[in-house]
Parts: structure tokens; sequence; C-alpha cells
């Protein structure tokens, strides 16, 4: 909060809080008073068609998909009032959260574990390091690493055009559609406690224009150890989540799905995988030229 006296009166909020929180993230209704300053409702925003997410650019293959417009303000949900908040109670409440999600196999039915594992997630990848990780694109069950670099910034984007190559960036609209995390130009992820978790291709519509358009689009699928290994290959869907009739060529000759593992218990992938590097995320910087 800008506020001083705001500031304190959540910090003293977020002092007290306790485990009774997580029976109102994801929820109808709360009622509890210091639950209100740190959860509010929301609702699903209408997809912004502006140019601020890139949207009217002309889209190799575009004309073979249908986009369909998510009827707005549909939902009611509650979460965590900001990613403040939901990264000072993660970190307060973090063996119970770490408890709650290495027992509660099914996440996708508990939405406050998806909001904490996304910020752990968030938080492990910016520390950088080398991650297991699985191909999802055969059933070779191909393996291998993938080296990330540690990025102390957090860094959001609001403008597509504002995305520099090589920088771990977030949108900095919760909603927005198929990605939480991109390094740009070859690399994007997608937070997941969930086994069925399809792809909305508009998302990646709106980020043609910092993608390269040779060579792989790696697209990881972010997941906790006691997912990773189940994890299979997702659907891509239109915004209305309907299968996609014909698959535009740019993406289904470029963009291949991964599994990446995350291992909460130590906020690291598993065992001696996740050590430290100076190495970095290799993100291709080949000129983005149009087929």
């Amino acid at each position: 909060a800008r506020n001083p006296t705001q500031q304190r009166m959540l910090e003293k909020s977020i002092s007290v809080c306790d485990e009774k929180i997580f029976n109102y993230i994801g929820e109808s209704d709360s009622r509890d008073d210091v639950s209100h300053k740190l959860i509010h409702i929301c609702t699903n925003s209408p997809i912004d068609k502006s140019d601020d997410y890139g949207s009217d650019i002309e889209v190799e293959g575009d004309e073979e998909v249908e986009y369909v417009n998510e009827e707005p303000c549909t939902l009611q949900i509650i979460a965590f009032a900001s990613d403040y908040v939901d990264e000072e109670i993660t970190k307060k409440l973090k063996s119970l959260i770490l408890d709650k999600l290495r027992t509660n196999f099914e996440l996708s039915l508990t939405p406050y574990l998806g909001s904490c594992f996304e910020q752990m997630a968030h938080r492990i990848l910016r520390n950088g390091g080398t991650f297991k990780v699985r191909s999802l694109e055969s059933t070779r069950n191909k393996r291998s690493t993938q080296n990330v670099k540690n990025q102390n910034e957090i860094l959001t984007f609001s403008k597509i055009q504002t995305i520099e190559d090589g920088k771990y960036y977030r949108p900095a609209n919760k909603n927005f559609p198929s990605i939480d995390a991109i390094i740009a130009p070859n690399i994007l992820f997608q937070m997941t406690t969930a086994r069925n978790h399809p792809i909305k291709i508009i998302g990646l519509k709106k980020l043609y224009s910092k993608l390269i358009t040779t060579g792989e689009i790696s697209f990881y699928f972010v997941a906790p150890a006691e997912l990773y290994d189940q994890f299979q290959k997702q659907k891509f869907i239109t915004t209305d989540n309907a299968n996609v009739r014909k698959m535009p060529s740019w993406i289904k000759n470029h963009v291949k799905q991964h599994a990446l593992k995350i291992d909460l218990s130590s906020e690291s992938s598993s065992g001696s995988s996740q050590k430290r590097r100076g190495s970095s995320l290799e993100a291709s910087s080949s000129k983005r030229g149009k087929k």
C-alpha cells in the first residue's frame, strides 16, 4: 500500500493470519475482517483487444484459428489482494503450504494451493539453476535439463513490445492467457498443479512478435515433483474452450511442450540438479524472419 498507515495495517493483518485464511481462497464468500484485507472478490475480465497486448498484429496462419470472446464478468472468485500479499502469506505459512501441496494431489480442486505454488515457482525460477525437464512430444519420454540464469529483479509487462530478450517477465495482467512467464524469444512458462491444463491459442498469438519463427519455442509446464512424471501433452483450445480445428503452422512447427520439475521441499529442483549456476538460459537471439 502507498499509504503508510494502510501498509502497517496490511502488514499487521499478514502477521496474524493463519491457516484459516485458506478456507476463503477460491470460495464465493468471506466474512472474516482480517481476511477482507488480504483477499478480494474478483471476476474474469474481458480479453484485452487493444494494442497493449499486441492483439492486432498480423500472424502467419491466423486465418486458420477461430477466436471466440469468452463472456466477461461471469465468475466470482476470491483471491489474494495482491502479489505482495500472496508472496508474504506464502512465505509466512510456507511449511503448512508445502505439506498441503504434497498431500493434496488433486490440486486443481484447491485454487489457493495453485496460487501459492505459482508464487513459489516464480521465485525458484528467478533464483536460477539447472532444472529437470521432460519432453511431452513423444512416447519416448526424453529427459534433459534446462539452465535458467539468476535474476533478482522482478519484471512484468503490460505491453508486449516492452519485453526484452533473455529476461524473465511475468504478465502484469493475471488474466493474460496461455502463460505465466516468458523469457523471449523462445521460452514460455505455464505453472500448473493440475493434470489437465490446455493452452489457449490467443495467448500465443499475442506474444507472436516476441517469439522466434525458426527453431524451437519451448513451452514449459512448470509442475510440482508429484505431478512431473505423470504430466502429459496438452491440447490447444480457443477462448471458449473448444478444441482448435486447424493448427497455425508456426505453432505446429515451432511450439514444443515440456514438463519442468519443481521440488518444493527445498524450494529448488530435486537433488543437485538445481544448484545455482552462472550459466544462462540459452534464449536464441536469432532474427525473427517471417516465413
